[in-house]
């Protein structure tokens, strides 16, 4: 197990003391699933929201970045990340959360805030759902096809897999396509 290694701080560069131990990349992928992290995140983008709501640009935007900020600096450097990267959460974004899916939910962060501003719950609902669509990555994994059979079940959750939404997604969509054109084809035959 982790603990019997000694940590290394996001700020260390010396690299791991053990092969076991969290590489600074590592440690600020699983703060992020930190549940004191995770309070700081929710608890300031609703105070944001708030404060953008009523127009005051400038407290909206401190609380907003400078928040999250101060508490991912504080895991980072108190927190015991270690631990943290052997539970399911720890894990599942170790496994499932590349940069890309971390910009999908920043930019769902940004849409909420210029929703709070303008005063469009529209805007709030779909940066909300962005963010949600940021985690939820490794959530839907499409199943390993069976060579011999023409079953392509989708699967919720496989973490053994990866894939994520968009790979099920991408996957339903050439399945249409694909079945348009055949539908083409055996109507020009006739």
């Amino acid at each position: 197990m982790l603990p019997a290694c000694p940590r290394v701080l996001a700020h260390d560069r010396r690299g791991p003391q053990c092969p076991d131990q969290l590489t600074s990349d590592q440690q600020v992928l699983v703060h992020q699933v930190h549940p004191g992290k995770l309070a700081v995140d929710i608890g300031t983008s609703l105070l944001s929201d708030t404060l953008l709501w009523q127009h005051r640009l400038i407290a909206g935007l401190a609380v907003r970045y400078l928040g999250p900020a101060l508490g991912s600096a504080l895991v980072l450097r108190f927190a015991n990340l270690d631990q943290l990267a052997t539970s399911r959460a720890g894990q599942y974004v170790l496994k499932h959360m590349p940069a890309s899916m971390m910009a999908v939910r920043f930019a769902g962060d940004s849409l909420m805030a210029a929703g709070a501003w303008k005063r469009d719950r529209r805007l709030i609902t779909v940066g909300a759902l962005l963010i949600a669509l940021g985690w939820s990555h490794g959530l839907l994994a499409l199943q390993a096809p069976d060579p011999r059979s023409s079953d392509r079940a989708l699967t919720c959750p496989d973490f053994a897999r990866g894939g994520g939404l968009f790979a099920a997604v991408y996957e339903h969509l050439t399945a249409r396509v694909e079945g348009a054109k055949a539908q083409t084809v055996l109507l020009g035959a006739s």
